[in-house]
């Protein structure tokens, strides 16, 4: 919905108002008498017009915020009956402001309070982690979490959450994290699996 050839709708538009305008300016005697209320009507009523036009131009012409995310670990390894922790990394490829929480949803894993962060706890194994971006921008916040005593594997589920229905807002993957037992370091590894959104 928004795109360059909707901004491009909007211009031209703009251009065809504007030369409406003109031929009655020129060809319409009675519309260059600026001191007649009716006029000044019909020219307040074309500026704000105008101004509409220009405004929802400029707004297509930003496009959404191109939202991406990812569950950052490298070659990290994560121990059962430990504070263990994740980073959680976001970028807004748009240039549009974003605002929205990311939304962990852990399985076999609670998350632990960080109270460094401004973070929204659900419960145990659901969490929000906010992100805000202007134009561009990436921001990577850490997510403290243990995992469950005796389990074979645990994962996390992301979704977002655009707080106020944010219409201008593009996620393209969904990502879920499993993970990989290793029992020589009794340890786990953490995967994360892109799911595209259709």
């Amino acid at each position: 919905m928004y795109s360059i050839p909707y901004a491009i709708f909007y211009i031209s538009l703009i251009m065809v108002f504007l030369a409406v305008l003109s031929v009655c300016f020129f060809k319409v005697p009675s519309f260059r008498v600026y001191r007649k209320r009716r006029n000044l009507i019909i020219y307040a009523v074309s500026a704000l017009i105008l101004g509409l036009l220009a405004y929802q131009a400029y707004d297509s012409f930003l496009g959404p915020a191109y939202v991406s995310y990812s569950l950052e670990n490298g070659e990290t390894r994560f121990y059962a009956g430990r504070v263990n922790t994740l980073s959680v990394s976001s970028s807004n490829m748009g240039m549009r402001t974003a605002s929205f929480n990311l939304i962990l949803k852990s399985v076999n894993a609670s998350f632990t309070p960080n109270t460094q962060q401004n973070y929204v706890q659900v419960n145990s194994t659901i969490i929000k982690v906010p992100f805000s971006f202007p134009q561009g921008g990436r921001e990577t916040k850490p997510v403290q979490f243990t995992i469950d005593e005796n389990v074979s594997a645990f994962a996390f589920y992301t979704s977002t959450d655009m707080g106020n229905g944010d219409a201008h807002f593009s996620v393209y993957f969904v990502l879920h994290a499993e993970s990989v037992w290793d029992s020589k370091t009794s340890s786990f590894t953490l995967t994360p699996v892109p799911t595209p959104v259709f």
